[in-house]
This record gives structure tokens, C-alpha cells and sequence, in this order.
């Protein structure tokens, strides 16, 4: 992994979800590090938000008849993560 680009991306509905399914994982296979494994859980329950909040976003740009609004929710969705 560390040989991978590290320039920020967007994170896609799909990549929040499988990420928050392998930190899940992850935290269940830690036994002897409780405080790493809870800290894999939050960042799942994270991920898992994020990925609904994007795919909430992405419903109201689409339903809402503000053209302003909806280009600046759509504009959200495209913004790179720091």
C-alpha cells in the first residue's frame, strides 16, 4: 500500500462501503490490541456514514428543482478529500 499515488481522490459510495465491510473485518481479527480494533470500528461506523451522506447528496441534487443548489451539491460530491 505504501507504494500506491497518495494524492487525494474522490471516494465513491461503493469504496466507503468495502471499506467500512474490511475495517470491520480488520477489528474483529484483533484480539490481543482491543484499542487498535475499536478504533477500526469507529473508523468503519465513519465510513459507513459517509457513504450515506454521499449517496443522500447525491439524491437531493438529483430530486431538487434549484439549479444553483444542485450544481453545488454535485460540486461537493467532486471534491477531492484532504
Amino acid at each position: 500500500m505504501a507504494d500506491e499515488d497518495a494524492t487525494p481522490r474522490m471516494v465513491s459510495i461503493e469504496t466507503l462501503n468495502a471499506a467500512a465491510v474490511r475495517f470491520r473485518d480488520h477489528a474483529d481479527g484483533i484480539l490481543a490490541r482491543r484499542d487498535v480494533a475499536r478504533d477500526l470500528h469507529y473508523a468503519a461506523d465513519i465510513a459507513s456514514g459517509l457513504a450515506h451522506l454521499r449517496f443522500c447528496v447525491a439524491e437531493i441534487a438529483a430530486k431538487t428543482t434549484d439549479l444553483k443548489a444542485a450544481d453545488e451539491l454535485r460540486n461537493c460530491l467532486v471534491e477531492e478529500l484532504p
